[in-house]
């Protein structure tokens, strides 16, 4: 729960600075942060 907390701030920081770094983020990272149980 911490753990996916902290990504959704980080998360909603980065999608206002930086939509397409943020894209590209989730699009490496979905596997890896939201594959795991």
């Amino acid at each position: 729960f911490t753990l996916c907390y902290q990504h959704e701030k980080i998360s909603a920081f980065v999608r206002r600075k930086n939509p397409v770094l943020y894209h590209e983020a989730v699009e490496s990272d979905s596997q890896s942060a939201y594959g795991e149980p």
